[in-house]
């Protein structure tokens, strides 16, 4: 190492280049590169042979695996978001609904006054025809006795 000065931050930056020519001297060879490869082969094969070893559990007790659990989460997304759509259908329906009953019983209201008043006329005018059914009679009683 070359450290002419005491200022830390340069001590360190010389300290980290010399490091990286030392990493870079000891793994930039054919050699290291090929126990490095060979090393990735033999922890891939490793990995695959666990992944088969645990497929088999899970297969003997019967348990989900991941891709499955996925699928499955999958689905439950999807059913939750179908769900969330038919909560906000139904809230819509129900206010249309309580805005038709609004009207309906306004409505209602609307009926029975009008009911009210036809009532009322119409006893009007079975009295007037009581009324005018007298006088006739009262007329055709007049021309008989004469």
């Amino acid at each position: 190492m070359k450290t002419s000065s005491f200022d830390s931050s340069t001590f360190y930056k010389n300290l980290e280049n010399d490091i990286n020519r030392s990493i870079h001297a000891s793994t930039n060879c054919l050699t290291f590169t090929k126990a490095f490869g060979a090393e990735l082969e033999h922890h891939l094969n490793r990995v695959l042979i666990y992944r088969e070893i645990i497929k088999k559990h899970l297969d003997i007790l019967n348990a989900p695996s991941k891709e499955e659990i996925s699928v499955i989460a999958i689905r439950l997304v999807d059913c939750g978001e179908k769900v969330d759509n038919l909560e906000e259908t139904i809230y819509g329906l129900n206010q249309a609904q309580k805005k038709n009953i609004l009207q309906l019983s306004k409505i209602k209201l609307d009926m029975g006054d009008l009911l009210a008043e036809l009532n009322k006329e119409a006893s009007y005018l079975h009295q007037q025809k009581i009324q005018s059914l007298e006088i006739e009679l009262a007329k055709l009683k007049h021309l008989f006795n004469k």
